[in-house]
């Protein structure tokens, strides 16, 4: 049941002492891992921590990345897996930091560098596990272009470079071919 559904309960809860909504809150937050997180991070960190945080990431990405170009025969179940985590690493980052331009710019980094390791596949039939690698890259590409679209247009001029480069790979390469041979719409 949601709260907005029952006004009574809401009065009631209105009502209590504040000790008592106190000791309810305390209890609800600790259920919550992520909200903990949340409230941690707008109590006692500040840009720098965002920031930080937002480093941190980018470095995962870039360690992951080097990794992955290691390896000569690229697996396109390995990237997938790394493609995942990655994903993964980003919303988390958002739920906790609520920071739509941060999340974007993330998700443009690690998009730019699947992109590249995505040219193992030009010119050749693609397997199973390329297909849904294809796929799920594709979605993500169009999933951050509609949220770069919903950003204010200064943060949208910051990140311009970053999603042109994105969009230039892919029309430069195979990529483009491969949204129509799986019947997916433009982005």
């Amino acid at each position: 049941m949601k709260l907005s559904e029952n006004q009574e309960l809401k009065k009631e809860i209105l009502k209590l002492p504040q000790k008592e909504k106190d000791k309810l809150l305390l209890r609800l937050i600790a259920k919550d891992k992520i909200l903990t997180e949340h409230l941690h991070f707008v109590l006692f960190e500040d840009e720098t921590g965002l920031i930080e945080r937002t480093n941190a990431i980018e470095e995962v990405f870039k360690l992951g990345i080097v990794e992955l170009k290691k390896n000569r025969y690229k697996k396109a179940r390995e990237i997938l897996n790394f493609y995942r985590k990655s994903i993964k690493l980003v919303n988390h980052h958002f739920k906790v930091t609520k920071a739509k331009y941060e999340e974007v710019q993330l998700r443009l980094v690690l998009l730019n560098n699947i992109v590249d390791l995505l040219y193992f596949l030009e010119n050749r039939e693609i397997n199973d596990d390329e297909r849904v690698l294809f796929k799920i890259v594709y979605n993500g590409i169009r999933l951050t272009v509609n949220k770069y679209y919903k950003l204010h247009e200064d943060l949208q001029y910051d990140l311009s470079t970053q999603l042109q480069e994105l969009l230039g790979k892919i029309d430069k390469h195979s990529v483009k071919e491969w949204v129509f041979q799986f019947g997916l719409t433009k982005i």
